[in-house]
């Protein structure tokens, strides 16, 4: 794109370790969201992170050895527990992207305004950026979508001052190859952090390096070279993926200790490929993103941001079209994939859109007030003052959002105690050698089953219920990974590999000899019978952040609608026929005696509340009923001991012993 600006833009020249705006910009983002920073794991992928980091472990794909190894600083702070210093390290790293954030709108902004106005400008791209609850999701758990949007906005900086060089009258060859390797580097560790964001923000920095980029082929070929070089060095860093694939943290989507897995580990090809079976609506995606961005930053601050960004396109400047490619970018990192608005995944995939309309909040005021602006003819006093309003009225609206983020839980995350709660569970209910199948797909991503892979319960395996993740190559590499780690249940591994699907039949087996404790399957990928418990998370709920990871309201829609539509098939009980309603009556008690001999309690509660109706007297439902009775009473009181003494006693009665009124 042709530059139409009659002179060079003027490179500021102070130095980044100089720049007090940025500096205390960075300092009060960092402090007001670090008081909010989960005091434990949190759910979904933090957990994982937190684990990963405690032992460079293997992350998930794309494996983010950049975010690995710089918390590794974090050991260096003296304070607070290590999940709470991994938070902190993203609210470190959204510090970073606001000081950055300033430095490119000063730079950006620098040839329509004094140092004063370029410095009121900035403040308010960064307080626009940091009233937005999209950056806060991530901000406040352990998380590698600050890291990315830091490098993004790095490359972007570094990209428009090597570009602002060279079309300056003189050149400086060590400024501009400076500003290239900078913009070098960041790119190199955005693409080690998630390469899935950085190859979307990629076009909108190469787009303001490129006069740069040209200046320096046609005349340092060499030092061209040796740019590509060290960025190939870089990116070298995926090979610690191999390393790190033994360690105790499960494998998934791939086993990049193999050659032919590393490729599938790098890409997350399995992975993206589960995500994208259904049809996408790329377009459809974009705008729901555009509004669940808006809404997190609160739609007046977006209006603002937005209108900026629309009428600085009259400077006809190619930052600008690097802007608006990085707005795109934006959206379209997660539009081309499913999205959930409620999952901090789908804010985080997106931080550049917030991060540009931050930017188009700058320009607005730059547009009116600037010295291209509506208000040229005015003296720079006076355009000065309706500046300092402006950021005054727009840091207002920043200090209402802030406040309403405070309040919002997904948020604010420094009350968060769920990690304790799971402690106590784990201790109370979980006994030696207990095998704890988890419900939630990806099962690394469970705060239970972390819980246990940190080695607060080392004698507690802890597999997906259903023996494989969220992936889609059948969960052949963490199947290998379980059966090494844990050799007792190799036979499990094996068996789901070979099935392609949960082992019933052996972990019945394994229900026989030694506790099994299993969450409901809300979407029944298993029979209820196959439940040797209830299920330690379901009784966690209350202290959970929200509940995500177990979805009670498919749980009761099966229980309040599935099944009693089942019944209405069958016909009005209270006109079944005698032989009818005998069947029934003893299929509802074989089953629910079946499963108070497995300890599978929810199910033979739901057994005898259905059959009950059918036979209001029956000794023998009476005599089932005292006994889930006991079992209940036993799991109330958290009682491990006594409610597996109950269900093991039972296990060795046949339906008639258990049927009678004896003990």
């Amino acid at each position: 794109m042709a530059d139409t600006r009659a002179a060079a833009p003027v490179v500021p020249v102070n130095a980044w370790w100089g720049d007090r705006v940025a500096w205390f910009a960075a300092a009060v983002a960092t402090a007001i969201t670090a008081c909010c920073a989960a005091p434990a794991n949190s759910w979904l992928d933090s957990a994982e992170l937190v684990a990963c980091a405690a032992e460079l472990g293997n992350i998930h794909p794309p494996g983010h050895p950049a975010w690995l190894s710089l918390s590794q600083l974090v050991r260096f702070l003296p304070i607070g527990p290590f999940p709470w210093r991994v938070a902190i390290f993203s609210a470190l790293a959204m510090g970073a992207a606001i000081f950055l954030l300033v430095r490119l709108v000063r730079a950006q902004l620098a040839e329509h305004g004094s140092r004063q106005l370029t410095s009121a400008w900035a403040l308010l791209a960064a307080g626009t950026l940091l009233a937005s609850g999209s950056l806060w999701q991530v901000t406040v758990r352990a998380e590698v979508y600050t890291l990315a949007l830091a490098t993004n906005l790095w490359a972007l900086h570094a990209a428009l001052l090597a570009g602002q060089l060279a079309r300056r009258p003189t050149v400086d060859v060590r400024l501009i190859a400076g500003y290239l390797a900078s913009w070098t580097m960041a790119v190199c560790l955005g693409l080690l952090n998630h390469h899935y964001v950085a190859l979307f923000a990629l076009p909108a920095s190469l787009c303001a390096a490129w006069p740069a980029i040209t200046w320096l082929v046609k005349r340092h070929k060499r030092l061209v070279a040796v740019l590509l070089l060290g960025g190939a060095w870089l990116g070298l860093g995926y090979l610690a993926l191999g390393l790190r694939s033994h360690a105790n943290t499960e494998m998934r989507w791939g086993d990049p200790s193999a050659l032919s897995g590393l490729w599938d580990t790098l890409t997350a090809k399995h992975f993206q490929r589960g995500l994208t079976q259904v049809h996408v609506d790329y377009v459809d995606n974009a705008l729901v993103l555009f509004g669940m961005v808006a809404e997190a930053m609160s739609l007046p601050l977006a209006a603002v941001g937005a209108v900026g960004l629309a009428l600085s396109l009259l400077w006809r400047d190619r930052l600008q079209a690097a802007l608006w490619l990085a707005f795109v970018g934006g959206l379209a990192t997660k539009a081309v994939l499913q999205i959930d608005t409620r999952n901090p995944d789908d804010h985080g995939y997106v931080l550049m859109a917030p991060a540009v309309l931050a930017v188009g909040a700058a320009q607005l005021s730059a547009f009116v007030a600037g010295r291209r602006g509506l208000l040229t003819a005015w003296p720079e006093s006076r355009r000065l003052r309706v500046v300092q309003v402006s950021v005054v009225l727009g840091l207002c609206l920043v200090v209402g959002q802030v406040s309403v983020l405070l309040e919002k839980p997904e948020t604010n995350l420094a009350g968060l105690r769920a990690a304790d709660a799971v402690d106590a569970e784990l201790r109370h209910n979980l006994p030696p050698g207990a095998l704890y199948l988890s419900n939630y797909y990806g099962l690394g991503f469970n705060e239970q089953a972390f819980r246990i892979a940190e080695g607060r319960r080392p004698d507690v395996a802890a597999p997906h219920l259903s023996f494989r993740t969220g992936d889609t190559d059948h969960g052949a590499a963490w199947q290998t990974w379980f059966a090494q780690r844990y050799p007792q249940f190799a036979d499990l591994a094996q068996a789901a590999r070979a099935l392609g699907r949960a082992p019933v039949g052996n972990l019945l087996a394994k229900a026989e000899k030694q506790p099994v404790w299993a969450e409901q399957d809300p979407d029944l990928r298993i029979p209820p019978g196959a439940y040797g418990f209830d299920g330690v998370a379901n009784r966690l709920l209350p202290q959970a952040e929200r509940g995500i990871d177990y979805d009670v309201a498919t749980i009761l829609h099966k229980h309040q609608t599935v099944w009693p539509e089942l019944d209405a098939a069958i016909g009005t009980r209270g006109r079944l026929d005698g032989p009818t309603r005998s069947v029934l009556l003893w299929q509802h008690a074989l089953h629910a005696a079946h499963a108070l001999r497995r300890g599978w309690l929810t199910v033979a509660q739901d057994e005898l509340a259905r059959a009950q109706p059918l036979s209001p007297h029956d000794r023998t439902l009476a005599t089932l009923q005292a006994k889930a009775l006991q079992l209940d009473l036993a799991y109330r009181a958290a009682d491990a001991k006594q409610f597996r003494d109950l269900w093991q006693h039972w296990q060795t009665m046949d339906f008639a012993a258990l049927a009678s009124d004896a003990p």
